[in-house]
C-alpha cells in the first residue's frame, strides 16, 4: 500500500476519542447523515399532517356554522 496514511485522530473539544480508518469514518458519517435526514423528514411530514388536520377541522366547523345559519333563516 503505497498511499496508506495513518488514520486521523478524532478529537472533540479537549478529548481524543480514538483513531478510526478513513473508510470507516466516511461510512459512519454517511450513516449519521442518513439518520438525521430521515428524522427531519419524519418531523416535516408530521407537521404537514397536523396542519392538514387543523385545516380540515376549521373547514368542518365553518360548514356547520353556515348550515346552522341557513337553518335559522329557514325557520323564520
Amino acid at each position: 500500500m503505497k498511499n496508506a496514511q495513518p488514520a486521523p485522530a478524532i478529537k472533540t473539544l479537549k478529548f481524543q476519542l480514538g483513531e478510526l480508518p478513513s473508510f470507516l469514518l466516511t461510512y459512519l458519517s454517511l450513516a449519521v447523515g442518513v439518520v438525521i435526514g430521515w428524522v427531519a423528514h419524519g418531523w416535516r411530514i408530521r407537521r404537514k399532517r397536523r396542519g392538514a388536520q387543523a385545516a380540515q377541522a376549521a373547514s368542518a366547523q365553518q360548514q356547520q356554522e353556515s348550515q346552522a345559519g341557513q337553518d335559522a333563516r329557514q325557520a323564520q
